[in-house]
């Protein structure tokens, strides 16, 4: 079951949506724009706000999830857009809950987003598996991120799927991440928590100047805690001109 203003979207251009979206579901997918997309996409100019409750799902404050092994898979383009939703799920965050495609460009995009996430939460990307290239490119993440287990400013997990490789640049974080008892793995970063490209990655001109906050009241300590990324692996990682200035 898909929930939100479109179902299913494929090989479709949206531009200049100003939306408030409220959509309360236990759906399989959620998102503010489109619960599922599919195919190629292009958003451009849009700004969405509202609330995005998928209890035991994927949730995204623009879609939801995008392939995920069905339907045509392509590459997917946001361009100067803005979400400021509340958002809430299994896998959650301000723009795309779930990734698993070719190509993705997410360029000149704010998330402002609240961000609650059982498995993982993300400012702009819950879970992002490409097997393309995958960039973030003059973004700002200002989201509150809360949840016990993967935890990112920009993205909670970021994991290769094929031969993927991962750009960054001149990107910043400001988000402020809760993090609560969890079980598990778990990775927590003011920019990604889990970031492994067995290809190649390269991250330049950013700054994180996250704020981390532990809520646990027991003994329990992250896996991998980190200014910039919980873990960050791969076979080529390149990163230059980076400012990492958390708050811990």
């Amino acid at each position: 079951i898909y929930a939100g203003l479109f179902g299913h979207i494929e090989d479709v251009v949206i531009k200049n949506i100003k939306l408030e979206a409220y959509v309360a579901s236990d759906s399989s997918y959620s998102g503010g724009l489109a619960a599922f997309a599919s195919g190629g996409i292009h958003i451009e100019g849009c700004d969405i706000s509202g609330k995005i409750s998928n209890g035991s799902g994927i949730a995204g404050g623009i879609i939801g999830v995008y392939g995920k092994g069905n339907g045509n898979v392509g590459d997917m383009v946001i361009n100067n857009c803005t979400s400021s939703s509340v958002v809430e799920g299994d896998y959650s965050s301000g723009f795309i809950g779930y990734f698993q495609g070719g190509d993705m460009v997410i360029n000149n995009c704010t998330s402002s987003s609240v961000v609650e996430g059982v498995r993982s939460a993300g400012g702009f990307m819950g879970e992002c598996r490409p097997s393309g290239e995958a960039q973030f490119l003059n973004c700002i993440s200002n989201a509150t991120i809360s949840g016990p287990q993967d935890l990112g400013g920009f993205f909670a997990i970021y994991y290769e799927y094929g031969n993927s490789s991962f750009k960054m640049k001149n990107c910043v974080s400001n988000a402020t991440i809760q993090f609560f008892y969890g079980t598990g793995g778990t990775s927590i970063g003011g920019i990604g928590g889990y970031c492994n490209s067995n290809y190649k990655s390269e991250i330049s001109h950013c700054v994180s100047n996250a704020k981390i906050i532990d809520h646990t009241t027991v003994d329990y300590i992250p896996n991998h805690i980190g200014g910039m990324f919980g873990f960050l692996g791969g076979s080529d990682v390149n990163i230059y001109y980076c400012i990492s200035s958390p708050v811990f």
